[in-house]
């Protein structure tokens, strides 16, 4: 499974670098810690900048990574915030 993530790592980055939008991606989760299991996803929060539209780029994005992780049969879970809803989030 850790070897699976690994051989699609550098793929999902090209994906989430193709979108100009993306300030930060993060890993989190079971894969995040090294502990992925059977049932394991691929989870992700990316942050975007500010004044972009979190609904319609959340579609563009997911989309992206469901076409490319599907065919390899990864499930994956997507979080998508604004750099605005990061910082109150800290508070």
């Amino acid at each position: 499974m850790e070897n699976q993530f690994i051989n699609n790592k550098n793929d999902i980055l090209k994906i989430l670098k193709s979108f100009p939008f993306i300030d930060e991606a993060y890993l989190f989760g079971s894969y995040a810690y090294g502990k992925p299991h059977q049932e394991s996803d691929i989870d992700l929060c990316v942050v975007v900048k500010n004044g972009y539209d979190t609904g319609e780029n959340f579609e563009k994005i997911n989309f992206a990574l469901f076409s490319f992780l599907c065919n390899r049969g990864v499930a994956h879970d997507l979080i998508m915030l604004d750099q605005k809803t990061k910082e109150d989030k800290k508070k």
